[in-house]
């Protein structure tokens, strides 16, 4: 700091000439200089330390903004000053600048005032209401359901501790839900018999209205009656709540059999334009036809989008798996809880996110070291569980299965019921005449639920021993033999109480290997460290033994130590340059001798023989990334680190990883209610609560 500045150069020179003249020249021009300095950096600089520590703070403060309002994981963990996030916010302040409206003649407009009058007058017009003018019909519609007590209650003037805790129990991204004075007029409408619904079967309930926030599809018979009664209800609605129907955004649909005159009779009296049918419905689509690729090629086209929109090149392995677990594989989950999607565009799907995971260089694929199937295994099983669209599509349906087995009241399982399963359920059901393409794909999981399924033994007698699945133990969970002591339709009541337990007992080793990649996924460490071990562990790191097994390299030899093949346990352990940077450290490894001759070899043995701990396994996996980040730089640019430079690279990568994440919590201040006396002439009692048994 001194060095930069051109006066500490002017200070030391006229010092050191004035303790010249003195005796002891020496000294006394040194103890002169140093005196000079430290009065000459009070009055230029200050107090340096202090200065440091409270920019620290401001720093800290400012960077708790970014984190809060973060949606990217990186941000929240502290990573951000890469490249990723340079380019990410340029491309945010491109797509964000408004360079201007169109006014309400459809002219362009640049002007800096001219912008604010039109954006002020377009969400003024928007909020606008008339105010409401004949609320009666709309009050009488609703069923009182506040007694007079609740609404003295509620009528009373309300505190700021009230306040607060109304605020607090309120989720703040909750919609406010449909219009409740809307729902009671129809509901009114359809049991006086002025509006019919629609079944969907015979002997199915009739549906008047579906009702999603402010999306809103109504059903009535297409008459002139009937849209009498809708436009009375749309009308006493526009005068009592200040609303208006926006006649653009509304369409009409009509079934083939509805006269063409009643059609232009209705259109003209709604001003709603005739579709032939709805496109799609909260975002799904209406009608599945045959073409069925064809009707979900959105899907591939908004993953397609999302995943040339992010650039690889500034992605790093941990970043490229949260972006596709958090946002590429969630793209087609909505649909797929719904529908069945062909095979043909789940393998396509995938391959976009296969691609985009491995990279590509040059228009070409880069290499594929393991295979995509075990990627998609679970964590704790040793993949990365990135999800098998296929199998994720059977299992989201199955669970619609599964609730049209339970949840018996519901809307959607009494259209099915009547209409598939009118004398059963759903695990009994048929795929039934003519069904529509959401029943099918529903009914594709009945096996899979079918095979899984089994009774939980209780006191009901339901259980019939021989043909039901109740068994705990078995993998078919019912009885294959048939002993002729008990009657075929004899029942199950193991359980007087109904209260039943059950353990799954498996292999040790399956268990140990849970236990070895549920420890290595919860270590706190850098996500990019968790990358890098499970690459370690799996043997997919671009080592020359890996290379020339794809017949891309033929010298095998380390460069570093040239006396054995560059394999991952020989770089990460055996080498002579890995094995000075162990002893450097001196992590306790017992027989420190042995040859792993993997690092899952390595990892386990801390782990499950040692047992040394999360934070001595975080150092050996931070150590091993400097290690092979040191291979890296010698193979580029030719030179080697010291042991010290290695280990201090990966301590000092977990510092600063534990710092960022630190969390700073505002402390929290009781809030204490006070005790208040009643108003005359009432008393209050106060008095402990208990329950009796």
């Amino acid at each position: 700091m001194w060095l930069r500045d051109p006066r500490c150069a002017e200070v030391v020179q006229d010092s050191w000439y004035e303790g010249i003249y003195k005796p002891h020249q020496i000294t006394n021009c040194l103890e002169n200089c140093r005196d000079r300095l430290i009065a000459w950096n009070k009055s230029e600089f200050g107090h340096v330390g202090h200065k440091i520590d409270d920019l620290q703070k401001k720093l800290q403060k400012l960077e708790l903004i970014p984190s809060t309002m973060a949606t990217d994981i990186e941000i929240r963990e502290g990573d951000k000053n890469t490249g990723f996030f340079h380019t990410k916010a340029t491309n945010r302040k491109q797509r964000n600048t408004i360079h201007g409206p169109c006014d309400a003649n459809g002219e362009w407009q640049e002007n800096e005032i001219r912008i604010e009058q039109i954006i002020v007058e377009y969400f003024s017009n928007m909020f606008h209401s008339n105010g409401p003018t004949d609320t009666t019909k709309f009050i009488d519609a609703v069923e009182p359901v506040v007694s007079t007590d609740m609404n003295n209650f509620l009528t009373q003037e309300f505190r700021a501790d009230e306040v607060h805790k109304a605020l607090k129990k309120m989720h703040p991204r909750k919609s406010p839900g449909p219009d409740e004075g809307l729902l009671a007029l129809i509901r009114k409408a359809v049991e006086r018999g002025l509006l019919n619904g629609v079944a969907a079967s015979q002997r199915g309930p009739k549906i008047s209205h579906l009702f999603f926030a402010d999306d809103s599809i109504i059903f009535c018979r297409a008459t002139i009656e009937e849209c009498s009664t809708l436009e009375d209800i749309l009308e006493t609605c526009e005068h009592s709540s200040g609303q208006q129907l926006s006649h653009e955004k509304t369409a009409s649909f009509f079934s083939h059999n509805t006269p063409l005159a009643i059609q232009n009779t209705i259109k003209n009296r709604f001003g709603a334009e005739i579709i032939q049918q709805h496109e799609t419905y909260l975002g799904l689509p209406s009608l599945v036809g045959k073409g069925k690729c064809n009707t979900f090629r959105q899907l591939k086209e908004r993953l397609d989008n999302k995943l040339s929109g992010w650039k690889e090149k500034l992605l790093s392995h941990a970043s490229k798996e949260i972006l596709i677990k958090v946002v590429a594989q969630v793209i087609p989950m909505y649909t797929m809880s719904v529908f069945l999607l062909p095979n043909s565009l789940c393998d396509e799907m995938t391959s976009m996110v296969r691609q985009f995971w491995w990279g590509q260089k040059n228009g070409k694929n880069k290499t594929t070291w393991i295979s995509w199937g075990k990627i998609c295994t679970p964590k704790i099983e040793g993949g990365l569980g990135f999800k098998d669209l296929g199998a994720f599509n059977l299992a989201l349906l199955a669970k619609q299965g599964w609730r049209l087995q339970i949840h018996t009241s519901s809307l959607v399982h009494r259209v099915f019921k009547a209409k598939y399963f009118p004398n059963g359920d759903f695990l009994t059901a048929t795929l039934g005449s003519s069904p529509s393409y959401a029943w099918r794909s529903i009914m594709v999981a009945q096996k899979i639920i079918q095979q899984g399924y089994r009774w939980q033994v209780g006191n009901e007698d339901s259980i019939l021993v021989w043909t039901d699945k109740w068994l705990p133990t078995s993998t078919i969970f019912c009885i294959t033999s048939h002993p002729h002591a008990l009657p075929t339709y004899s029942r199950v009541a193991l359980s007087i109480n109904g209260n039943t337990a059950a353990t799954h007992s498996g292999p040790s080793d399956a268990q140990n290997t849970r236990l070895f990649w549920r420890t290595l996924w919860r270590l706190h460490i850098p996500n990019k460290l968790h990358s890098f071990a499970w690459r370690a562990c799996k043997n997919v790191l671009p080592t020359k033994v890996n290379f020339c097994s794809r017949k891309i390299l033929i010298d095998l030899t380390c460069e570093a130590c040239r006396l054995d093949a560059e394999t991952i346990g020989h770089v990460l352990w055996e080498c002579e340059k890995a094995q000075a940077v162990w002893s450097s450290f001196g992590i306790p490894f017992q027989h420190h001798e042995i040859r792993f001759g993997s690092f899952i070899n390595l990892l386990w043995h801390l782990i499950l023989v040692q047992h040394v701990g999360d934070e001595l396994v975080g150092l050996t996996v931070a150590i091993a990334w400097s290690l092979w980040h040191e291979r890296n730089i010698a193979r580029t640019s030719g030179t080697r680190q010291t042991s010290i430079d290695i280990i201090q690279r990966a301590t000092f990568l977990l510092e600063v990883f534990r710092s960022a994440n630190h969390k700073f919590q505002s402390p929290i201040v009781p809030h204490t209610i006070t005790w208040s006396p009643p108003n005359s002439p009432w008393y209050k009692i106060n008095t402990d609560g208990a329950v009796f048994k």
